[in-house]
């Protein structure tokens, strides 16, 4: 194949199938041969994170007599710059996200709710604590594609007396 660029390059487009594959290429000027000592071979592997699901943000908690509630922004690809009340259109299928709890690197728990919202209850909680020699926790929230998988993670961590960093 070969491309001329006379402006920006476009975004490359990966179908799913092809997405992880390590891809080949010759990089060079248009008016001189493929064998041509000016031209670079380049090797690179594209995962299309145009498909990724963005990083949710604002993350906070909220302290209830039961349970720890935690809650964070989603955010969008498509219209989500719309400076309107309400919603911001959903890209996917289904709304869903990925919320673990986590002990330095180990997942202690981890759930998949189906809104911005999850209950972390209080007893989880001391558990998961005692676990961690009462180091304190970290909470991260990913947003789920059906056609990508988990987007990047925001991150609160918590200590043992309910103060939050991150």
């Amino acid at each position: 194949m070969l491309v001329t660029l006379d402006q920006a390059p476009p975004q490359l487009s990966v179908s799913p199938i092809k997405r992880g594959i390590e891809r080949h290429f010759r990089i060079g000027p248009a008016a001189k041969p493929f064998d041509d000592p000016i031209f670079q071979s380049s090797s690179q592997v594209f995962l299309n994170n145009v498909l990724r699901p963005y990083r949710p943000c604002h993350v906070e908690i909220r302290i209830k007599p039961e349970v720890i509630e935690f809650t964070w922004l989603r955010r969008g690809r498509v219209d989500a710059d719309l400076w309107q009340e309400g919603e911001i259109p959903l890209a996917e299928a289904a709304e869903r996200y990925r919320v673990r709890i986590l002990a330095q690197s180990v997942v202690l728990r981890e759930a998949y709710p189906e809104r911005p919202v999850w209950a972390y209850e209080k007893a989880w909680y001391v558990s998961d604590l005692k676990t961690n020699n009462m180091n304190g926790l970290r909470f991260e929230v990913a947003q789920l594609s059906d056609r990508f998988g988990p987007g990047p993670s925001a991150y609160i961590t918590i200590s043992e007396n309910l103060e939050v960093s991150g």
